[in-house]
């Protein structure tokens, strides 16, 4: 890694799926927009850290609503219906 590239930092916003690459100097100028009003805000030493999370998450998501739906269909009464 060259010195550029130790600077950098990866975030990741959960809430938001959104990617985020800046250098420490800009994150520590502007964290307050990078910290809203909710915490799904993650930091990442690397690209390939935030970009596994990122998928984690995602995938974590679509579990948790495919499994809300196969509740809501098991609900249903297919003899009325």
């Amino acid at each position: 890694m060259n010195k550029d590239e130790q600077r950098m930092i990866y975030g990741y916003d959960a809430f938001h799926h959104e990617k985020y690459c800046c250098s420490v100097d800009y994150f520590i100028d502007n964290y307050k927009d990078f910290a809203k009003d909710d915490l799904t805000f993650r930091l990442f030493h690397s690209e390939q850290e935030r970009d596994e999370y990122a998928m984690q998450s995602l995938f974590d998501e679509a579990d948790i609503d495919v499994h809300e739906r196969f509740k809501a269909l098991k609900n249903i009464n297919l003899d009325k219906a």
